[in-house]
């Protein structure tokens, strides 16, 4: 649960950006920490965001991951500047039903990412 790859990343990351919950919720039954930062700074919560997952996003933020601004990895990006850029990576791929179906999604994701910090 603790051995981590070259790049610092824990089972736990790897999780959040498959989207693969049931390993997430495994993981964080057994103990793992849901803000354990990889060596770049991110989060498991920055990859889920990062890629897009958004059902895996709200289920770390229901679990108590971090959105504050001490949640900035190395480059100063939050999780919410992750789904952000998931969001233009869609459209910049050209998947357009894709992008519109999460448009609603993300603004739901903002909005609870900023009550949570508030």
């Amino acid at each position: 649960m603790n051995a981590r790859l070259l790049n610092g990343s824990l089972p736990i990351h790897s999780a959040a950006s498959r989207g693969a919950r049931e390993n997430l919720g495994i993981l964080l039954d057994a103990g793992a920490d849901i803000n354990a930062r990889n060596d770049n700074g991110r989060t498991p919560l920055h990859w889920a965001a990062d890629n897009g997952n958004w059902e895996t996003i709200e289920a770390l933020l229901e679990r108590g991951a971090r959105v504050d601004v001490k949640s900035q990895d190395d480059g100063a990006n939050t999780p919410v500047d992750m789904a952000y850029l998931a969001k233009g990576k869609s459209l910049w791929a050209g998947r357009i039903f894709w992008a519109d179906w999460k448009d609603e999604r993300i603004e739901r994701l903002l909005q609870r990412l900023k009550e949570a910090s508030d």
